[in-house]
């Protein structure tokens, strides 16, 4: 098969035409309609949780409570300790032993939970800490499914929908990665 030679300047005008034809897109339409529905939905929820004084006093016991279960654990890994005395021959010990055995990426484990922790717990931050917190409270709980982990999935289910509120109730600080509208008081 004989191919011709593609020139420079016939990939600089394709892409010239995409960039221009995009853009006249977004353009035409309404601020509204670039984000859709999604943002509009997530800016009435933000504004009906911030308006609840009550969950203030949740949101600093949440991220408290998240906190207490990430430091200390993220500690014990951090300085290079075993995290259970599980077997080796039950599923999740064996894991355990595994990620143990990796030395260094131990620490890290243990250093990003400390800091995700560590995050929550101050207000200005707290935002940072749930983005943090939130990738690696999922991947905790997908280990415990997949090995089955009993109880403490359905824990870490819970910490994962906490992480999640926190994200709601800074969406403030994150909106601006959604869209550029600005938000409706």
């Amino acid at each position: 098969m004989i191919t011709k030679p593609i020139s420079i300047s016939s990939v600089d005008s394709v892409v010239r035409r995409n960039f221009r034809s995009r853009a006249s897109v977004f353009s035409c339409m309404p601020p509204e309609g670039r984000d859709g529905a999604f943002v509009t939905a997530l800016d009435h929820l933000f504004l009906w949780v911030r308006s609840k004084r009550l969950l203030l006093r949740f949101t600093v016991f949440t991220r408290i409570l998240l906190a207490a279960g990430f430091i200390p654990t993220g500690l014990v890994k951090l300085l290079g300790r075993r995290f259970t005395t599980i077997p080796v021959d039950e599923p999740i010990g064996a894991f355990f032993e595994a990620m143990y055995q990796t030395g260094m990426f131990w620490n890290f484990i243990g250093a990003t939970q400390v800091a995700a922790g560590a995050l929550l717990l101050v207000p200005r931050f707290a935002h940072v800490g749930a983005v943090c917190f939130l990738p690696i409270i999922v991947s905790i709980n997908v280990i415990n499914i997949a090995v089955g982990f009993g109880l403490t999935t359905a824990v870490t289910f819970l910490m994962a929908l906490a992480a999640l509120y926190l994200l709601l109730w800074d969406y403030h600080r994150l909106r601006s990665i959604l869209t550029t509208r600005p938000l409706d008081v």
